[in-house]
């Protein structure tokens, strides 16, 4: 697996599955690091994806950094899986352990600990709206698509499985060879989903998750 080290001050992130802070072995918060936290610096909110639900609320960074939650947080009401909840309850103990914000050049992540575990791990953060210190939002639209519950073998790689995808649910089923960024379907799950793009029609375009408006067991 490649990581690039990114060094704040003492510490050293890794941007991809693990970081190292004092000669210890950090890891992302998810092993297939679809959770990331989305910050609104003008209205002070915040939202966290990649659990069962998305977490909401208001939020508080202190003079040292640290990230403080508000008490009364909400949150989706959809139906998950036992990994996807036990998730949740991970997200909502590391946010109660008011994670310290670290930066390098224009990427962002929360670091901290979580209760009756030993380690610490660390969060991707997105930014929204506003700016932290010097960095700012990217500009985005926002788009809708449908995800299908079953994948089909990628048009360029047979061997390979595609998600399906259309913008119109009157629409046929489309082979998708990108990637959604935060987004991880479950299996036998249908999605109409609410995302960000970023660069539109440029080579550098991207789709990163924001939420799932729908999601149905297809039997």
């Amino acid at each position: 697996m490649k990581i690039r080290s990114l060094a704040v001050g003492t510490m050293l992130i890794a941007s991809s599955m693990t970081t190292t802070y004092a000669e210890l072995n950090i890891a992302n918060i998810a092993e297939d690091n679809s959770v990331s936290l989305t910050l609104n610096m003008d209205e002070k909110r915040f939202a966290v994806t990649g659990g069962c639900n998305t977490i909401m609320g208001g939020f508080e960074i202190d003079q040292f950094d640290e990230f403080m939650a508000s008490r009364n947080l909400a949150s989706t009401l959809m139906a998950c899986s036992e990994p996807l909840e036990k998730m949740s309850a991970r997200i909502n103990g590391f946010l109660e352990s008011q994670p310290k914000m670290v930066r390098q050049d224009n990427a962002l992540y929360l670091v901290g600990t979580i209760a009756e575990e030993a380690a610490s791990v660390y969060m991707p953060v997105v930014l929204d709206q506003g700016q932290y210190k010097d960095v700012k939002a990217e500009v985005y639209e926002r788009i809708f698509i449908y995800v299908s519950n079953e994948k089909v073998p990628c048009p360029s790689n047979p061997e390979a499985k595609c998600l399906q995808i259309r913008a119109d649910k009157n629409e046929a089923w489309q082979p998708f060879e990108g990637s959604i960024e935060g987004f991880s379907p479950e299996d036998g799950i249908a999605y109409r989903l609410r995302l960000k793009e970023y660069n539109k029609g440029a080579e550098n375009q991207r789709w990163v998750y924001d939420m799932a408006v729908e999601q149905e067991i297809v039997q």
